[in-house]
């Protein structure tokens, strides 16, 4: 039996804790301070109690007695529990959650906390139920600020190879604990081990629970925060447990003095071999398997290797060497297969990630980077969008100039610029015209916005749009760094079915603003479903047209020297009101200076531009519908980053258009701001898993 992961975890809590009556009576959870003088009663060697006595393992020294508050595991789950009775140095009585007093193991307590109030006021009946209390306040979209909280406690404490919270220059030698009794080596092995890296529950409840307004030093935090950690001990390679280790029992005060216990953080390495083990194990039966993060994220990296990219990981710190990708190797020797492309590409088949191709006449058998199940989808998905397509060119209408422009091998565009003529009766300052900022509208797939009906074809059902998202949910982003070629948000299939083509009619979720041409200021704005005509043209074919003398110039480069002079007057306005635009047009200008293979033209600083724009008002617009924004992380208007522009290669900025459709244009279901959170979350995990490795993306 597979052991459960985080998301089953946490519903079955969330399931079984709402039902209970919430904790209203705080309790203070305190460490206990030191005890030096208890040292000097041990009989211990003199170097020995001199080594306890540091400063670095002092502070783990605690006394466990009748009333003190532990947090211990019982049958497999934490608990908090008051200790009754001290029997030996091994074993403790413990009242818990207001069963009748059971015997536990030394070894189970992980940290003694002290109690202040009298045991009268200690409600011992009400202190786990009051933790599941609070979990079940918890909603679903909540699994991945945990996730975040976790990643975040594990970098506060994880070991750092050579770092200054290192004291083992302070510690006795091996050949030194060698010479030891047996019994007294061991107490100083764990005493080694408390060091900056071991933390207890309650220093986590804030990372964990950043903006709920409950005191984190309630048992109810401190508790959910254990059980979150447990879970990410069994599941991940983050944490492992450190118990209690007794020094001492006096029979006379009914106490043990033990090094107290909690939670170590794992080193970088140790973490990716445990997360690569348990990931084995979990992929012995891929069948049904709900993933976790630690799964994804070595899936992904995993990807990268089979499609060419090496095993080097990029530190925290820029400066350092890259590290070896611990993780993928221990994932692949554990299944039996060669840490190679090859290798890598067997395990993505194995794991259902990848299937074999059907065509297997060549040597060597080829695979495709997709799912049985997302290929089958995305057949259907080319039948349903040449049906809707043909729909498309029947309806009549007028269309304006519109151009696509890209580099001259690109395969699939995703965004176009054009112009329509403004109302008479709404013409200000004699500009006559409105910018049409277009982007390819994917909300078939992004939330299953299907008309079979329209579309004449069946094949394409609600379940196939959901695979296709689920896959481009796991992926997350494109790549088009790797040796072996692109690695695609959908399957190529699916990306040309969506992207904007010439001569065909055109869905696509369009900006449409009307400036000021002389000031650049933005007079009027809206977002709509848009059918557009589009030209397709390289970068090279579009300043061609730019540069052309008056008599060569026909309809097609007048508009586009119309949408050019627009744009430049925004642009322009937009640099002398924004520190952020100065600086990232200088960076840009200085970069095409430099480069010896790069010039930026006057078709890129089209492209550069619409894009912003497209951005900028999208964002203003949802902001005064008091919505909430989906994007990558980092990347906000005051940081110039861009919402919706890329939704063939991002899957944030999908799922930012379907906000966009849902507020602005009443299209389908607004997403929460808890939905927007953790989609860009764990987008932002998914970008920094991909800047971690060797090879970066060059298409932003």
């Amino acid at each position: 039996m597979r052991p459960f992961s985080n998301n089953e975890v946490i519903t079955f809590l969330l399931l079984l804790f709402s039902q209970l009556v919430s904790f209203t009576t705080p309790l203070s959870l305190t460490p206990r301070p030191p005890q030096r003088s208890e040292i000097a009663n041990l009989h211990l060697p003199a170097l020995v109690k001199s080594q306890l006595s540091s400063n670095t393992i002092q502070p783990f020294i605690t006394t466990i007695q009748s009333k003190s508050i532990v947090e211990v595991k019982v049958d497999a789950e934490v608990q908090l529990g008051v200790i009754t009775s001290v029997i030996s140095k091994s074993k403790v009585g413990i009242m818990l959650d207001g069963e009748a007093e059971r015997t536990v193991d030394l070894g189970q307590i992980i940290t003694v906390y002290d109690e202040e109030e009298s045991s009268a006021s200690i409600k011992e009946a009400i202190l786990t139920s009051s933790a599941k209390t609070a979990l079940s306040t918890l909603s679903s979209s909540s699994v991945d600020e945990i996730e975040n909280g976790l990643e975040t406690v594990w970098k506060r404490y994880r070991k750092r190879k050579g770092g200054k919270d290192k004291f083992t220059h302070k510690h006795l030698t091996k050949k030194e604990l060698n010479q030891l009794d047996p019994e007294v080596a061991e107490i100083l092995r764990n005493a080694y081990k408390r060091d900056t890296s071991l933390f207890r529950s309650l220093d986590a409840t804030l990372d964990l629970f950043p903006k709920k307004s409950i005191d984190t030093t309630l048992p109810s935090q401190t508790l959910a925060t254990a059980t979150f950690i447990l879970s990410d001990s069994r599941t991940g390679g983050r944490f492992k447990r450190l118990p209690c280790f007794p020094l001492s029992h006096d029979s006379d005060s009914n106490s043990i003095l033990v090094l107290n216990g909690g939670w170590l953080a794992n080193d970088e390495n140790m973490r990716q071999t445990n997360e690569a083990s348990k990931f084995a194990q979990r992929n012995n039966d891929p069948a049904g398997l709900e993933l976790e993060a630690s799964d994804e994220s070595i899936l992904s990296r995993m990807e990268f290797l089979a499609m060419g990219s090496d095993l080097k990981l990029r530190r925290d710190d820029a400066s350092a060497p890259p590290c070896d990708d611990v993780g993928v190797k221990e994932a692949l020797k554990k299944l039996g297969l060669p840490v190679t492309p090859k290798g890598a590409k067997a395990a993505l088949v194995m794991l259902n990630r990848w299937s074999e191709k059907k065509e297997e006449a060549q040597k060597e058998a080829q695979v495709s980077p997709w799912s049985e199940a997302t290929i089958q989808s995305s057949q259907n998905f080319i039948a349903y969008a040449k049906a809707r397509r043909k729909v498309k060119s029947m309806q009549q209408g007028k269309f304006f100039p519109n151009f696509t422009i890209d580099t001259k091998k690109t395969a699939f565009r995703d965004d176009a610029v054009g112009i329509q003529p403004r109302r008479k009766e709404n013409i200000v300052n004699g500009n006559k015209f409105e910018l049409v900022i277009s982007i390819t509208d994917v909300s078939a797939v992004s939330w299953a916005d299907i008309d079979t009906s329209q579309a004449q074809d069946e094949r394409f059902s609600k379940e196939d749009a959901e695979t296709l998202k689920k896959a481009a949910q796991a992926r997350c982003m494109s790549r088009y760094d790797l040796p072996f070629g692109p690695l695609h948000l959908l399957p190529p299939p699916v990306l040309g079915g969506l992207s904007i083509k010439e001569g065909d009619k055109n869905e696509c979720v369009s900006v449409i603003v009307y400036l000021d041409e002389k000031t650049g200021e933005v007079i009027d704005a809206r977002v709509e479903r848009s059918l557009i005509l589009a030209k397709t043209l390289s970068y090279e074919e579009a300043n061609g047209m730019l540069e052309g003398t008056a008599e060569e110039r026909g309809k097609s480069e007048d508009a586009l020297m119309k949408i050019e002079a627009l744009l430049e007057s925004w642009q322009r306005r937009r640099i002398l009101t924004s520190a952020v635009s100065k600086q990232r047009s200088e960076r840009l200008a200085s970069r095409s200076e430099r480069s010896r293979t790069f010039a930026r033209s006057r078709a890129h600083c089209i492209v550069d531009s619409s894009l912003d724009l497209y951005s900028t008002v999208a964002t203003k617009l949802l902001r005064e519908k008091k919505a909430p924004v989906c994007r990558m992380p980092g990347s906000g208007v005051n940081k110039g980053g861009r919402l919706a522009t890329g939704p063939l290669r991002r899957w944030v900025d999908m799922l930012a258009q379907r906000q966009l459709l849902a507020v602005l244009v009443g299209a389908g279901k607004v997403m929460s701001a808890e939905e927007c959170r953790a989609a860009s979350e764990r987008a932002g995990r998914m970008r920094n898993a991909i800047a971690a490795s060797r090879f970066r993306g060059n298409k932003d």
